[in-house]
């Protein structure tokens, strides 16, 4: 099998030119890819209406959630069932052409410099986007995944996530927005955070954690950067099946049980050893697993 077919995240890096030579030539030079290019070339000749950074963040998610849903039903390979993917790539297509977006795979990291200078750090599995060309009149960009913002000063900075919206003028935050669970950071400055039924502002060295549009924790933490930024994860208070995510973000593994328990995890992992990160998830849970290192896979004991 071929690594377009098995990576996810193969055809996104190949839009943003992010491919190395010899896996873009390998790539192009296949039946698959002479098709995509032969899409891309299409796509040129199309029409494009105003950019919206939020709907079409949107249909990138639900046409990626759809890829990987229809993976879990079929053996059959993704090319045979290339409709979610042309989807995938022409909304791709989209934002090269009327706006920008950027991802991370899984144990990836990147770095995004905004039109103002503004930094962004994009922790893996995420996805952010924006409107380039619009970006002096609306600092607005839409976050699905965890990243750290490093804001310059102006006018409103908007961070839309699914959980939330996230609000400064300039100031130094991280936004972890998976699954039902907003967590927000602030390290300078002040950050409002809002949501259906949750409108607080939270000063430097304050933590606010929303699940469902209520306020499940709030405090004050010592740390002057993510701690992810420096290897580790650091995780409070979330279930066995959020810390089980986390470790796949950060490593490529398949966990398998027939069931997760339903307990709570507080803890950190380190990003350089996968089987010391997997002990220290699950042995203080008293969690009985078995790991095969040849086949990545993590597997629960009943």
């Amino acid at each position: 099998m071929s690594i377009w077919e098995e990576d996810d995240t193969f055809l996104g890096r190949w839009a943003n030119n992010e491919l190395t030579n010899e896996e873009r030539a390998e790539f192009e030079a296949s039946p698959e890819g002479r098709e995509f290019l032969d899409l891309l070339i299409a796509s040129k000749g199309l029409k494009l209406p105003p950019y919206d950074a939020k709907a079409h963040f949107e249909k990138v998610k639900y046409s990626l959630n759809q890829s990987k849903q229809g993976k879990a039903r079929s053996l059959q390979p993704v090319w045979t069932v290339a409709v979610a993917a042309v989807v995938a790539l022409i909304i791709t297509f989209y934002f090269l052409l009327s706006g920008t977006s950027v991802s991370t795979g899984i144990g990836e990291q990147k770095i995004v410099w905004l039109p103002d200078s503004s930094k962004v750090t994009l922790h893996s599995t995420s996805y952010l986007a924006y409107d380039e060309s619009d970006w002096q009149n609306h600092r607005e960009l839409e976050l699905d995944g965890e990243a750290f913002f490093e804001v310059k000063k102006g006018s409103r900075f908007e961070v839309n996530a699914e959980n939330g919206v996230i609000a400064v003028l300039g100031t130094s935050f991280n936004v972890k927005s998976r699954s039902s669970r907003l967590d927000v950071t602030c390290y300078t400055g002040l950050v409002n955070v809002k949501t259906n039924t949750v409108d607080q502002n939270i000063r430097a060295s304050e933590f606010l954690s929303i699940e469902e549009d209520a306020v499940i924790d709030k405090g004050t933490h010592t740390l002057s950067v993510p701690s992810w930024q420096n290897g580790i994860s650091t995780l409070k208070d979330v279930t066995l099946k959020e810390a089980l995510d986390e470790l796949q973000c950060v490593y490529k593994i398949k966990v398998v049980a027939k069931e997760v328990p339903d307990l709570k995890y507080t803890g950190s992992f380190p990003h350089d050893d996968v089987e010391v990160a997997i002990k220290l998830v699950l042995e203080p849970l008293d969690i009985e697993y078995s790991y095969d290192s040849n086949l990545q896979v993590l597997t629960l004991d009943d």
